[in-house]
């Protein structure tokens, strides 16, 4: 038979991390995600520039070659897509003493000429501490099985 646990069990006593740490990394993971959904066909600099503004400088330079990349803006010209983007964190994959792998649902609501969609996907965002920061260091789909990559 199970019983509850009493008051005073603090299940962050047996994890790596507290809960302010946990809720700050789960919290990074869903903005990036957030930022990442919303774009203007017009503006990828701009979006680069966000999302380095939530990612360790190795992967915001990745980040800024694919959405930058002249294939990315030829599209999102072509079809003139605005993005908006919205976030729900889903679960936790793994936690060590400095990372988190989060799994955040993105949901990018689109307008183009050929029409109004949502595109609707989960994703591994790995957020690593860096110093006394949170930093998002990688963005994977979390359908293909990868679990994050948490070794910075």
């Amino acid at each position: 038979m199970a019983t509850t646990p009493s008051a005073e069990f603090d299940v962050y006593s047996y994890l790596p991390l507290s809960r302010d740490q946990l809720g700050a990394a789960a919290d990074l993971a869903r903005r990036f995600t957030v930022e990442y959904g919303t774009y203007s066909y017009n503006d990828a600099v701009g979006r680069a520039d966000r999302l380095k503004a939530f990612t360790t400088v190795e992967f915001g330079d990745d980040l800024t070659r694919t959405v930058t990349s002249p294939a990315a803006v030829e599209h999102d010209t072509a079809d003139q897509i605005v993005s908006k983007g919205k976030a729900r964190l889903k679960s936790i994959r793994d936690m060590s003493a400095n990372s988190v792998v989060v799994v955040v649902e993105g949901t990018a609501e689109i307008t183009a000429l050929s029409g109004a969609k949502n595109q609707v996907e989960d994703y591994a965002v790995t957020v690593v501490q860096v110093g006394a920061d949170w930093r998002v260091y990688d963005l994977q789909l979390a359908r293909s099985g990868q679990d994050g990559d948490v070794s910075p």
